[in-house]
C-alpha cells in the first residue's frame, strides 16, 4: 500500500528545508525534501516551481505540524505550516 505524502511547508532554499526535515526525523517523523535540485540549479526562479517541498506522510502531518510551531522559524521566506 502506497503511503500519501503530503506538503508541510515551502522553501525557497533546501538548506531550511533539511535543517527542519532532521528536526523531524529526530521527533520520529519521516520526512522527504522535494524539488530541491530545481531551486538550486535555478535559485531566482524557485517560486515558479512552488519552492522547495518539505512534505510527510499525511498521518504524521498533525504532528508534524506542532512540532514546527514549537519554532523558531528559520526565515521569513519560509510559509507557516499549512
Amino acid at each position: 500500500m502506497a503511503t500519501e505524502l503530503v506538503t508541510l511547508v515551502k522553501y525557497l532554499m533546501p538548506t531550511e528545508a533539511y535543517i527542519l526535515k532532521g528536526r523531524l526525523e529526530a521527533e520520529g517523523i519521516p520526512a522527504a525534501v522535494f524539488n530541491e535540485n530545481f531551486s538550486t540549479i535555478y535559485p531566482f526562479a524557485a517560486q515558479l516551481t512552488g519552492g522547495v517541498q518539505l512534505k510527510v506522510r499525511a498521518e504524521d502531518l498533525e504532528r508534524a505540524k506542532e512540532i514546527l510551531e514549537q519554532g523558531p522559524y528559520l526565515s521569513e521566506d519560509s510559509t507557516d505550516p499549512e
